[in-house]
């Protein structure tokens, strides 16, 4: 008969000593030198707090912010995009849509709205108070009487609250412009330290509206009133008094990179990191234009564009915000 070889405790000791060495040594390897393709916070180190996609959806604007607590939607790209949003989302698992913003009720930012209300379960919407006419937004307030979806109008002064991310509207304040471009909802997500601002197709008149409201000036450069100076004819410096304005770390830019938006002053006002510009490839528009590319180049500002990468996507654990890799 086969005698059993015995094993002394300290042998036993040394076997399970060295697996569990070798166990520690393969998931460094594995953790270190084969990281995942996202770029993201260690769930160890706090965790991601937010992932935050940039959609491309040809020249439109579509963007999601995913979170534990929840989603949100920003804008939701053409009629032409539609089918594919609500596809690319459906593939992330989402079947809801906590908070879903409109900046506008241009086709190019809210013409798949309907399909998304048709398609998710949507717990509110909000748009500005300006722009409630025209085919795109009485499709979207047909499916929204249809599925129960409360539709808000959203001004600036008001916040809202989705777990870790909050979100301010900076723009637009009553009286509202005329102009529907110019009464796009601008807003502010703040999740941890993590500021970004989402600008929809505000152009240089509502943006030196916000600077006028936000910044405060020296003296010699107020009104006889005391007053911060009047909006228009480039009469609003920057002159580095920050006010109530915080910076911003990602900037996603007004209307597509059009030299009607993102003026000297509002770049170095907000002074982002990295700009996000969603337009669609070779348009007709010439999106973005050269003069905004440079003046984000110039204060040092990483670019990144839908028409040149497709979809863009980002990581935030609250200290910092990271892009995925190969983007």
């Amino acid at each position: 008969m086969k005698k059993i070889k015995k094993y002394s405790v300290k042998s036993v000791i040394y076997i399970v000593s060295a697996l569990f060495f070798i166990s520690l040594l393969l998931h460094y390897a594995i953790t270190v030198y084969l990281p995942s393709k996202n770029v993201r916070p260690d769930k160890a180190d706090g965790g991601t707090l937010a992932e935050l996609i940039f959609f491309y959806v040809g020249q439109g604007d579509a963007a999601a912010v995913l979170t534990d607590a929840g989603v949100m939607l920003i804008d939701t790209g053409p009629n032409s995009s539609e089918r594919a949003l609500a596809g690319s989302l459906k593939a992330l698992g989402i079947d809801r849509i906590d908070l879903l913003f409109l900046s506008h009720t241009d086709e190019d930012h809210a013409g798949g709205c309907d399909e998304i209300l048709r398609n998710f379960d949507v717990g509110s919407v909000y748009l500005p108070p300006e722009g409630h006419s025209g085919t795109v937004y009485d499709s979207l307030m047909t499916e929204a009487r249809l599925h129960g979806v409360p539709v808000c109008d959203s001004a600036g002064g008001d916040g809202y609250l989705m777990g870790d991310v909050s979100v301010r509207v900076l723009s637009p304040y009553y009286p509202l412009p005329d102009d529907v471009n110019e009464a796009s909802l601008i807003l502010l997500l703040g999740i941890g330290n993590i500021n970004c601002l989402f600008c929809g197709d505000a152009g240089v008149y509502a943006e030196e509206l916000l600077l006028s409201r936000f910044l405060m000036y020296p003296e010699n450069e107020k009104n006889a009133d005391g007053g911060n100076p009047a909006v228009g004819e480039n009469n609003i410096s920057y002159n580095g008094s920050r006010g109530l304005l915080p910076r911003c770390d990602l900037m996603k830019i007004g209307h597509h990179g059009s030299s009607g938006s993102s003026s000297q002053k509002f770049i170095e006002a907000f002074a982002p990191r990295i700009a996000v510009i969603s337009c669609g490839r070779g348009n007709s528009f010439g999106h973005p234009h050269a003069t905004v590319t440079e003046r984000l180049k110039a204060i040092g500002c990483e670019i990144f564009r839908t028409d040149l990468n497709g979809d863009l996507r980002f990581y935030t654990d609250g200290k910092s915000i990271y892009p995925e890799k190969n983007q």
